[in-house]
C-alpha cells in the first residue's frame, strides 16, 4: 500500500501571468518612497559614488569635487547642491554653532519638571534620539527615564520609558541613562536601578524595535557584579553610564565614586563587557584609585576599535585622556593613554588641589562616518591653572588618526594668556562661569554634530544655576556661506569659531 507523502508546507515558484491585469476595484496599493538612483559621472575619473536613504521625487543632487585626494580624513573634499539651486553648499566644520533647538523647557513652576543627565545617539535614518532622567512632581510616579526622538519633519516626540514612585538617592543611584544602537536597528536603553533595602544598584536594559516609539524590558539586571551603595568604605555612588556596540560586543563603562576615604583618588571607572547584545555583562576591571582614577567616560566604535576618553584624576590637573581597545574585554588599565590638549582648558576640577574628588567635569565623544573623531568638553575651573579664572567655555578637539593624536579646532580669543596661539577650539564662550551649556552629550547626524545638553544660568530660574531644561546645539553642517579660515593654507583645524 502506498504511503501518504503529503506535507504541511510546500515550496513553489510563482511566475507572473502577463495575460492578467490588476483588478482595481478590489486592490489597494501604495507606492514605496522614492529611492536615489545610481550616480551618473559627468567626467571620466576614478571616483565612484554610491547612494542610500530617501530623496524627494522632484529633486536631484549635483556633487562637485572641490579638492582632490583620497576618500579619507583630510583627503578629498566636495561641494553639493540641489540641481535647481543656484548656490553650492560647502561644509562648516563642527567648531561653531550653526543651529539650536529647545527639546523640553522647564521654568520650575508647579508641577516641577526636570530633564537632566542626557545621552544622545543617531538612529539608522540619521534622526537623533536623546535619553534623560525625567522628574515631574505631578502624578503618582514622578521619577523616571524618558526618550525624545527627532522626527524627519523636524519635531520632537517624547516617550516615558520607566517611572517610579520612589525617588532614587540623589547623587548616588540616579538613572544616568545611556542609549546603544545595534546593527539591526534595535535601540537599547540602560539605566541604574536602586534597591534601597539591600543598598545595591544594578543596571536595567530596555529595548525598542520601532526607533524609540515603544519600549519593553529586556533584562531587569545585566551586571554580574552589583554596586554596593553602603555608606561604609566598601560603598559607592553611581554616576555616568556609557556604552557602545562594536564587532559583536558591547563595551560598558560606569563612573563610580568610592566612599573609601583611604583612597588617594575616589573617582573610579569600572569596565564591563558583553557578547550577547547587552543581556549580561562581565566585569573586566575597576580603577584602583592610585595609579588609575577618573570619571566622565565616553566611548565610540570606529574602524574595528573601541575609542574613548575620560577625565583622569591621577594628574591634579584633571586632564582628558583618550584610549583605544581592540575588544571590549581588553582591560582599560593595560594600555597606554593619549592626552587631549595641553591641559588648558581643564575638562575637570579637583578639590582640594591634588585631592580625592572631581568637583565638576564634562566630556563627550563622537565619530563621523569618514572616521574623524571629535571630543568636546566644558572648561572647568581648576586651581592648578591660575592663568584663567572663569569656566564655562565649551571646546572641541579633533583626531584624524583614530585617536592617536588630538588638536583643537578653530581660532579663538578664549583663555587669553593661557593659550598664546589662539588655538582654543572654543565653540561657546559667554565669558561667564555660570552661564553655559552643561552635561554635554554629542552624536554625529546629518553631516553635523548634535550636542544635547542642559544649562547653567545665572541669573536663572528661581535663582538656580544648574537649569533642568533640555536642548540641542548643532555644530557645523552644510552652508552656502562657510566660515573663513584665518591662515593662508586652511585645514579643518584652522577655521574661525567663537
Amino acid at each position: 500500500m502506498a504511503s501518504d507523502k503529503s506535507r504541511s508546507h510546500y515550496q513553489g515558484l510563482l511566475i507572473e501571468d502577463q495575460r492578467s491585469s490588476v483588478w482595481d476595484a478590489e486592490t489597494t496599493v501604495s507606492q514605496a518612497e522614492p529611492r536615489p538612483g545610481v550616480p551618473q559621472p559627468q567626467n571620466k575619473t576614478a571616483l565612484a559614488l554610491s547612494t542610500s536613504g530617501t530623496l524627494s521625487a522632484d529633486k536631484s543632487i549635483q556633487i562637485r569635487t572641490q579638492r582632490g585626494g583620497f576618500a579619507q580624513p583630510d583627503g578629498a573634499g566636495f561641494t553639493w547642491k540641489y540641481s535647481a539651486d543656484a548656490d553650492w553648499r560647502g561644509l562648516d566644520v563642527p567648531a561653531s554653532i550653526s543651529h539650536y533647538e529647545a527639546i523640553l523647557w522647564s521654568d520650575l513652576s508647579a508641577p516641577v519638571k526636570w530633564y537632566i543627565q542626557p545621552h544622545a545617539v543617531t538612529l539608522q535614518d540619521q534622526r537623533v534620539a536623546v535619553a534623560y532622567y525625567k522628574r515631574n512632581s505631578a502624578g503618582a510616579t514622578p521619577y523616571g527615564v524618558s526618550v525624545s526622538v527627532k522626527s524627519l519633519a523636524g519635531g520632537w516626540s517624547h516617550v516615558d520609558v520607566y517611572a517610579s514612585a520612589t525617588a532614587p538617592t540623589t547623587n548616588q543611584a540616579e538613572p544616568n541613562p545611556c542609549l546603544v544602537v545595534l546593527p539591526s536597528g534595535r535601540l537599547l536603553l540602560f539605566h541604574w536601578i536602586e534597591d534601597v533595602v539591600r543598598e545595591e544598584a544594578q543596571i536595567r536594559q530596555w529595548f525598542s524595535d520601532d526607533d524609540g516609539a515603544t519600549w519593553a524590558i529586556a533584562q531587569d539586571s545585566v551586571l554580574n557584579t552589583v554596586v554596593n551603595l553602603d555608606a561604609g568604605a566598601d560603598g559607592y555612588d553611581c554616576r555616568r553610564i556609557r556604552a557602545v556596540y562594536g564587532g559583536g560586543q558591547i563595551l560598558l563603562l560606569v563612573h563610580l565614586r568610592s566612599n573609601d576615604g583611604a583612597l588617594a583618588k575616589r573617582d573610579l571607572i569600572r569596565q564591563y563587557a558583553s557578547s550577547d547584545e547587552g543581556n549580561t555583562f562581565t566585569q573586566i576591571v575597576e580603577f584602583d584609585g592610585a595609579t588609575s582614577a577618573g570619571g566622565y567616560p565616553d566611548v565610540v566604535y570606529i574602524e574595528g576599535s573601541f575609542v574613548g576618553a575620560y577625565i583622569e584624576t591621577v594628574n591634579p590637573a584633571a586632564v582628558a585622556r583618550s584610549f583605544e581597545l581592540g575588544t571590549a574585554y581588553q582591560s582599560l588599565t593595560s594600555i597606554n593613554l593619549g592626552t587631549i590638549g595641553s591641559g588648558i582648558p581643564a575638562f575637570g576640577g579637583i578639590t582640594p588641589l591634588g585631592g580625592a574628588l572631581l568637583t565638576d567635569g564634562d566630556l563627550t565623544i563622537t565619530a563621523s562616518p569618514d572616521g574623524v573623531l571629535y571630543i568636546a568638553g566644558r572648561a572647568v575651573e581648576n586651581p592648578v591653572f591660575t592663568s584663567y579664572t572663569s569656566n564655562g567655555q565649551c571646546v572641541i578637539f579633533r583626531s584624524g588618526d583614530f585617536g592617536k593624536s588630538w588638536a583643537p579646532m578653530g581660532q579663538s580669543s578664549s583663555f587669553a594668556g593661557a593659550i598664546t596661539d589662539g588655538l582654543a577650539g572654543c565653540w561657546y564662550d559667554a565669558n561667564n562661569a555660570d552661564t553655559c551649556p552643561r552635561a554635554l552629550a554629542m552624536t554625529y547626524a546629518e553631516g553635523r554634530i548634535a550636542v544635547s545638553h542642559n544649562w547653567r544660568a545665572n541669573p536663572g530660574v528661581s535663582g538656580t544655576i544648574d537649569e533642568p531644561s533640555l536642548a540641542v546645539s548643532y555644530l557645523g553642517g552644510s552652508s552656502t556661506v562657510t566660515l573663513p579660515g584665518y591662515q593662508r593654507f586652511q585645514t579643518d583645524y584652522r577655521r574661525g569659531n567663537f
